[in-house]
């Protein structure tokens, strides 16, 4: 009886052992967030959300641009904000990509650009979010800030 108890308690550990590399392999969402300057006189916003649940995972891409605290600049002669996703939920099929794209002249944008994507989890899936953010400067020319990040495996 001992000497099964032994068998059983080492059966236990070993299995322990093996799945807590398996376990820490996962990755976690690789969430981004930047407020950055641009042009010297505005802020881009640029959000990257990765989410997952028991089979899917997710990304939401956003985008936006506003003016900076100071010296207030006016408005840009035009802006493109973009939010771009792609992924896939395993080697076998076709990456799928979806953006939305604002623009505006004189202004800024009401809303930021948003696109999200989900996939099925698998040990080949794979999320890719892009915000990016294009404005005119007020001194004449653009400036352009990315954010770009990539999820491969989706946290599995």
């Amino acid at each position: 009886m001992t000497k099964h108890r032994s068998l059983a308690a080492f059966a236990a550990t070993a299995l322990l052992m093996l799945a807590a590399p398996l376990a820490s392999a996962a990755t976690p969402p690789p969430d981004a967030e930047d407020h950055v300057r641009i042009c010297n006189a505005y802020t881009a916003d640029l959000w990257l959300d990765f989410g997952n649940s028991g089979s899917t995972a997710t990304v939401v891409a956003k985008a936006s641009v506003r003016p900076s605290f100071s010296p207030p600049a006016p408005a840009p002669a035009w802006y493109i904000v973009t939010a771009q996703v792609s992924g896939r939920s395993h080697d076998g099929v076709p990456v799928t990509t979806d953006s939305q794209s604002l623009d505006g002249a004189y202004s800024f944008p009401g809303t930021p650009a948003r696109k999200g994507l989900t996939v099925f989890r698998s040990s080949t899936c794979e999320l890719t979010g892009k915000a990016i953010v294009e404005v005119a400067c007020p001194n004449g020319g653009s400036d352009i800030k990315t954010l770009t990040v990539s999820w491969p495996r989706c946290g599995t």
